[in-house]
């Protein structure tokens, strides 16, 4: 019963997937251009600008060679991820997530923009991996580059609660600055326990750097030292992330 309604609810998600890819279609996000450049490009272009961002991020380092058979492959060119079993999407959602964090170090290179723009305009990963997105890219919340990957982001409701505040920084268009991130994460230990978190996936996946690292001590220190009573509940909670 329970695997019939997951099935269920997969297929009534995607019916509102296939909704979406129509109105994607017709409106162009896009990382590098804006609304008008995005919209006169073809998948083609898209796709060969995003190889070549791979191919220099190569040179950076080897293990990004992994992704020309799969995320940059021609194989993927037309695929419509609405159209794809969970199981599909799921396996599409770790590679994703894997090559999101091993980007991460490089996120304000040229390259790195160039293979982003691919992964919006074929697996819209602005709408569906929006928390992988954070989650590797969060340490550049004060960056232009950030504030634009915000500007084409799209929260799911449930996400709203806590990542909200970000819709409103997107609105004004103003970068998310170090305090405001802060005063949210003690408003909301979500979104610190989400920020520590991805700090262990970085790790795990390999992928940890200098400026991941640093921008998880400071945010934990930070978060520590502005709670204004430390009993057994904030124990429990920031014990497991020290």
């Amino acid at each position: 019963m329970a695997t019939s309604l997951a099935s269920q609810l997969y297929r009534m998600r995607n019916v509102d997937r296939s909704l979406s890819t129509q109105r994607a279609q017709k409106t162009r996000a896009s990382f590098l251009f804006d609304g008008r450049q995005a919209a006169d490009m073809d998948n083609q272009t898209v796709f060969d600008i995003g190889q070549d961002g791979l191919r220099e991020l190569q040179q950076i380092n080897v293990r990004f060679s992994a992704y020309a058979t799969t995320l940059f492959s021609a194989a993927v060119k037309d695929l419509d991820r609405v159209q794809q079993t969970r199981d599909e999407n799921q396996k599409l959602d770790e590679s994703i997530r894997g090559f999101l964090f091993l980007l991460a170090p490089h996120f304000l290179t040229r390259p790195a923009g160039k293979a982003l723009e691919w992964l919006v305009r074929r697996f819209r990963i602005h709408e569906f991996n929006t928390r992988d997105m954070l989650a590797a890219l969060f340490p550049y919340h004060e960056t232009k580059a950030f504030l634009a990957l915000l500007t084409i982001m799209t929260f799911e409701s449930g996400d709203m609660s806590v990542f909200g505040f970000l819709a409103q920084q997107r609105k004004a268009r103003r970068v998310v600055d170090r305090a405001t991130l802060l005063a949210q994460c003690q408003r909301d230990r979500r979104l610190a326990a989400f920020i520590f978190d991805a700090e262990t996936t970085a790790c795990e996946l390999g992928a940890g750097y200098a400026g991941q690292h640093a921008f998880y001590a400071a945010v934990a220190s930070q978060f520590v030292g502005g709670l204004t009573a430390v009993g057994d509940s904030e124990l429990q909670f920031v014990l497991p992330y020290v």
